[in-house]
């Protein structure tokens, strides 16, 4: 009986079964599903083992390179992780508040870069319209990560991060600057535009919904 030769299947299985511990249950079954998912597709898409070297090559550079939050982002896990939020507030039957937005991460998309080379091989840009994001923190209240959105932008309907939110698209009024603003440098009559937004918190429901963390800040503990 041969026992260390096996079928596309039968190593899936085999791959994901061996252990001398225990482990952690919860790992143990995202790695599983990963790892399945990764088998179909390089079964069903015939992969060559020269792609398939060239992306784990792409991997190691990106991993280098500090970009993978514009990866996150740009293939729209970022948003999807919003979603499932929001779902989850709804069937709890939570106020919404101001609509979530991701985080900022690194945006200038460097050229010859990982990133530009997987957007470039989706036939796809990496802008952003015009934006800017707010880490909003008060006592007992749910920490809040959102941006507003400058409306008329090239990109405000086709933000590659998919991070434009309708209710975060403010309104601007143009007006001459009063009095008062000198010390930011515009003098008395300057045309310039101002927008005023409430920001509408979620009442914290544990200590740890109000920790003013941000992502990476919270999974190191």
């Amino acid at each position: 009986m041969r026992e260390n030769e096996f079928n596309v299947q039968q190593l899936l299985e085999r791959v994901s079964t061996v252990q001398i511990a225990d482990g952690n249950p919860r790992v143990r079954a995202l790695v599983g599903r990963i790892v399945a998912d990764l088998f179909k597709t390089i079964d069903e898409n015939d992969v060559t083992p020269d792609e398939f070297w060239a992306a784990t090559d792409w991997l190691s550079r990106l991993g280098t390179s500090g970009q993978l939050g514009l990866i996150t982002a740009g293939l729209g896990f970022d948003r999807l992780l919003d979603i499932k939020r929001d779902e989850a507030d709804a069937r709890a039957g939570r106020a919404a508040g101001t609509p979530r937005a991701i985080e900022g991460p690194l945006y200038a998309m460097a050229p010859n870069s990982p990133t530009s080379e997987l957007f470039d091989a989706l036939g796809r840009h990496g802008q952003r319209p015009a934006h800017v994001h707010f880490f909003v923190v008060a006592p007992g209240l749910r920490t809040l990560t959102t941006q507003i959105s400058v409306p008329g932008d090239t990109f405000l309907d086709d933000d590659f991060a998919f991070a434009t939110r309708d209710g975060l698209v403010i309104d601007l009024e143009r007006i001459s600057a009063p009095a008062g603003y000198e010390s930011l440098g515009i003098d008395a009559g300057t045309p310039l535009a101002r927008a005023r937004f409430n920001f509408v918190m979620q009442k914290a429901l544990s200590e740890d919904e109000a920790r003013p963390l941000t992502r990476m800040a919270r999974v190191a503990g």
